[in-house]
């Protein structure tokens, strides 16, 4: 897959093809079934909703020139469930944190609660090349 050239900061944005995403998303479930201690009690995530709305205030903020996703945990144990912790990021790299109202957001629709079931994400299984 050919890079992409982004401005303002000239990174380079890298398109993958759905067969690489469902590979990654594949061996992130088999991961995870090995390595039972690293999974939750209701089971390992394996993806995270982020609504219209919620992006685009992010994109919103003054200075605003992309987004950086912490990962996060209701408490440091097993039992705990991961959280997402999404932030606009400056044209620097710099997370764009003014007080009194930062602008952090924490965006945890997890999946398996909101998977979409259907998705070759999901499955692991691609759709016949006609649907790609």
């Amino acid at each position: 897959m050919e890079p992409v050239q982004t401005e303002p900061l000239g990174k380079t944005l890298i398109k993958i093809p759905l067969a690489e995403a469902v590979d990654l998303t594949q061996n992130w479930v088999e991961y995870t079934q090995l390595n039972k201690p690293f999974e939750p009690h209701q089971g390992a995530k394996r993806a995270f909703k982020v609504s219209k709305e919620d992006i685009i205030a992010l994109t919103n903020q003054e200075g605003f020139c992309g987004i950086r996703v912490y990962l996060g945990k209701d408490t440091p144990d097993a039992e705990g469930d991961m959280r997402l912790v999404l932030v606009a990021v400056n044209e620097e790299g710099d997370d764009i944190i003014v007080e009194p109202n930062p602008g952090v957001y924490d965006f945890s629709m997890p999946c398996p609660s909101t998977c979409d079931l259907k998705s070759p994400l999901y499955t692991g299984i691609l759709p016949p090349p006609e649907q790609v």
